[in-house]
């Protein structure tokens, strides 16, 4: 019969395994599949307060736009981005491109205004919750 210190250590490997699992489907998840809508609702209450920090004008999608997007993005993780297109297909096409070249996800559009979410992979700061 097992000591309560071997009982201990097993259930805290279990919890271990059981959380490497959850962490791996989660970057499964995302490397793949995108964000799940729960996941989508709570970024979208967390960027709620935010202030568009990035704007893509007439030039559009240039090199100096995509690298001034992928350092703010690695900061903040979560940020807001204008579009300055009257056109919506112009606008939805820029938005789908900037987020396929950075590898992020497109979390919600309203107007001309897009909250982009990327992970940062080596200090993550907002919790996402895992589905």
């Amino acid at each position: 019969m097992p000591s309560q210190d071997h009982s201990l250590l097993l259930t805290s490997l279990t919890c271990s395994v059981a959380m490497n699992t959850t962490i791996a489907k989660y970057k499964l998840q995302s490397a793949f599949m995108g964000l799940a809508e729960s996941q989508k609702r709570y970024l979208r209450s967390l960027g709620h307060q935010l202030k568009p920090v990035v704007t893509i004008g007439d030039g559009g999608l240039s090199e100096s736009l995509l690298k001034e997007f992928s350092s703010t993005i690695d900061h903040h993780e979560l940020i807001k981005v204008k579009v300055r297109s009257g056109d919506r297909d112009t606008r939805d096409r820029l938005i789908s491109e900037l987020c396929a070249k950075e590898s992020s996800d497109l979390v919600a559009r309203i107007g001309n205004v897009a909250l982009i979410y990327r992970r940062n992979k080596s200090k993550p700061k907002i919790p996402v919750p895992v589905v």
